[in-house]
């Protein structure tokens, strides 16, 4: 090959590759059309949520390879729920604030914690992508030199288990079913026997049975609703479930907490909105007082 011909080629392979992980990255100028408008900065709705990506605790569960520009994220959320985050063209994640229209904390946990890109990279924040940046991206994490935050082996195994994947003996059930599923013993509450009364029972880990009375009285004055006896996250009612298969389920999505030693109580400590400071209501108040005291 001549020397021109191989720095035709070399210069081809540079154009393939692009720097977009950096907090420098400007869009390169080619044929391919942005679906979506640039945004040189995030906006007050993105700030938060970059913060929430990199303060809670996200873990990765899975990837998958859908092609060249398109890579498949199966992301646990801060209460153990299952989301599939997924980087191409159109970013997209299951979860319910993205659902909304929002670029959610978890598409920023995987660009930024997984992908490795600069927190500040102005990549992270964008609602559409290149090819050329998607397929940058893909073979720095492909050769990638990091470990991603990624779930731990009990979860790893539940979610196997869980989507059919698991390697099971025959006659393996899903579910171990322990002997406190025969309604005998005592309740760990008010260590009176279990017989003759309602019972509830905890569904994702020890399966022991409890009085429903006395569990109602100890939801009622628990902070963090937790099993009394092996202190196994409570999945909050009405919105969480164990099906047929044994497999949790919190509003709507396979549910890992248990394993993880995650909370299925959602922490809205960080979600406070602009307007609800109290500096900025002071501030309204106080100028409102003072429009009131001005002579018309």
């Amino acid at each position: 090959m001549s020397r021109h011909k191989r720095k035709a080629a070399a210069s081809s392979e540079d154009e393939d590759e692009v720097e977009c992980w950096t907090a420098s990255y400007l869009p390169v100028a080619s044929g391919e059309k942005r679906q979506r408008r640039w945004s040189s900065q995030p906006n007050a709705q993105v700030r938060p949520r970059i913060e929430r990506a990199l303060s809670q605790r996200l873990y990765l569960l899975e990837k998958e390879d859908l092609g060249a520009e398109e890579r498949l994220f199966r992301v646990l959320g801060s209460t153990g729920n299952a989301y599939d985050v997924r980087i191409s063209r159109s970013p997209s994640c299951s979860c319910p604030d993205a659902q909304k229209g929002n670029l959610c904390k978890h598409q920023i946990f995987v660009m930024v914690r997984v992908l490795k890109c600069d927190r500040d990279a102005p990549i992270v924040h964008q609602r559409a992508l290149l090819g050329v940046e998607l397929k940058s991206l893909f073979h720095r994490f492909d050769q990638r030199r990091w470990q991603p935050p990624e779930v731990n082996e009990a979860t790893k195994q539940a979610y196997l288990e869980a989507t059919g994947r698991s390697p099971r003996k025959p006659g393996d059930s899903k579910v171990k079913v322990q002997p406190d599923d025969d309604n005998s013993g005592e309740c760990s509450i008010c260590f009176e026997d279990i017989g003759g009364a309602a019972l509830v029972r905890c569904e994702v880990q020890c399966r022991k049975a409890l009085h429903q009375a006395c569990f109602d009285q100890w939801a009622r004055v628990a902070a963090n609703l937790t099993c009394p006896n092996c202190r196994a996250p409570w999945p909050s009612r009405g919105t969480s479930q164990v099906d047929s298969s044994g497999v949790a389920t919190l509003e709507g999505y396979l549910n890992f907490a248990a394993p993880q030693g995650l909370s299925t109580v959602r922490d809205t400590s960080t979600y406070a909105d602009f307007h609800d400071y109290p500096r900025y209501h002071h501030r309204s108040s106080y100028r409102r007082r003072y429009r009131e005291t001005l002579p018309i």
